[in-house]
């Protein structure tokens, strides 16, 4: 009867591609970026007996504080569900969750042949181009996490994709919708030291725990999550202007051709800084702005309902809604994927084929139509389409998602074999991507 409750998913043959492996580097926060999780195709280290993979959460050891490990993931929970930090029951129950995290699997488990701070290698990848006389410069993707979520989520899938010759940046965003995140409190100026005139600047870090939001009564002020997908879309902006102006991967990025990416929530934003105006992104007079080749919007969150609690219900992000987002979205490829229970949820899937140009309805829908591609995945409920699966036993996922699950099913994992529902996200979103930047 219990047979296999406990069981995890094999990882191997998930991460596969042109490279060898897959670099991986954490940025921590900055007063203009918030932190970035990069991962691009490498060689192989000649020491993998001796050097670990990375870890699904990134923790630096020489600054604690810039960055989350799973202990104050899980502990940023507690907060999301009313215990909130700062409270006498936050401090008693956080060293508790600390504890309890050193013997979970996702404390532990590695992501295959991804390793950390390699260096950025193109010599065995099909999707490089030249640009600008430069050769072997990698497509890039900036990929934004669902609401509660981090830049962690969907590590497996980063990985994935910068294997088979991408460079993926997946934002950690800090408009309050992730559990948790570092931030920059402040820059501390140390004293000179003797052989220099020039003073050290280093930054000071807090965490900026989850926000939330207005109560979902007549009182609820929708400004709220629009003001929030804004900065959101801004960020991924702020992510490519960094990577335009960082030394490292500046030179391998080709910036012609940018893929938008991000689940639930992220899609909502990769929607939104897909059409937002140049003057709204972070950086306008640089000429920044750039010009997305593609989006991938896994289980989007395209619609708000709250007719019953508030009286009020809207298409989001709002911008995408309006003519001329609309066609803005439809002039791009776009490759739109659905858990089956969000698909039986009647208005979001009404806003999700809008976008996708599927409604007859519209006389421009059907000009890009063949641009478009919306696949719902049989078995599978919202959190298939990120890692929880592989930290946690599926079977207990599923158990938990019958005695908890809402009107969509939110929070648990379908029936369906996580790899096997992964291995077609994998594909399917690189098949996309391929097509895309050829």
């Amino acid at each position: 009867m219990l047979g296999g409750l406990f069981d995890l998913p094999p990882l191997h043959g998930l991460i596969q591609g042109d490279a060898e492996a897959v670099g991986a580097r954490y940025i921590p926060p900055t007063p203009t970026c918030p932190p970035l999780r990069i991962f691009y195709p490498a060689k192989r280290p000649l020491d993998t007996n001796q050097r670990a993979c990375c870890r699904w959460f990134h923790q630096d050891p020489g600054c604690k504080n810039n960055s989350i490990g799973v202990g104050t993931f899980l502990s940023g929970y507690l907060h999301v569900i009313g215990v909130k930090h700062g409270t006498l029951a936050f401090s008693l129950l956080s060293p508790i969750v600390h504890l309890v995290a050193w013997l979970l699997p996702m404390q532990y488990r590695r992501l295959p042949d991804t390793y950390p701070n390699l260096d950025v290698d193109t010599t065995a990848c099909t999707t490089t181009t030249t640009t600008n006389n430069k050769k072997n410069r990698l497509p890039v993707i900036v990929f934004s996490h669902g609401l509660t979520g981090t830049s962690h989520e969907n590590a497996l899938l980063c990985a994935a994709w910068a294997r088979q010759g991408y460079l993926v940046a997946a934002v950690h965003h800090t408009d309050g919708s992730s559990v948790c995140v570092p931030i920059v409190q402040s820059p501390k100026k140390q004293s000179s030291n003797n052989h220099s005139n020039e003073k050290d600047t280093t930054s000071i870090f807090t965490t900026l725990w989850y926000r939330h939001g207005p109560p979902l009564n007549k009182d609820y002020d929708p400004t709220f999550r629009k003001g929030q997908v804004l900065q959101r879309a801004q960020e991924l902006h702020s992510a490519l202007s960094f990577l335009k102006t960082c030394p490292t991967f500046a030179e391998h990025c080709n910036f012609e051709k940018v893929i938008g990416a991000g689940f639930s929530f992220g899609a909502t934003t990769a929607i939104l800084a897909a059409v937002l105006p140049p003057e709204e992104s972070p950086s306008p007079s640089l000429h920044l702005h750039p010009s997305f080749s593609g989006l991938m919007l896994l289980d989007g969150w395209f619609y708000i309902d709250l007719a019953a609690s508030a009286g009020m219900e809207f298409e989001f992000p709002t911008q995408a809604f309006e003519d001329a987002g609309l066609r803005k979205i439809h002039s791009i490829p776009s490759l739109f994927f659905n858990s089956e229970s969000f698909s039986k949820y009647p208005k979001g899937m009404e806003a999700t084929q809008k976008l996708a140009g599927m409604d007859t309805g519209h006389k421009d829908y059907n000009i890009f139509q063949r641009q478009q591609n919306h696949v719902i995945i049989p078995g599978t409920k919202h959190n298939n389409f990120c890692e929880i699966s592989f930290w946690f036993p599926p079977k207990l996922l599923a158990l938990a998602g019958t005695l908890l699950g809402g009107p969509v099913d939110v929070g648990a994992v379908g029936a369906v074999d996580p790899v096997v529902a992964y291995k077609d996200i994998i594909q399917r979103t690189s098949q996309f991507v391929r097509q895309v930047v050829s």
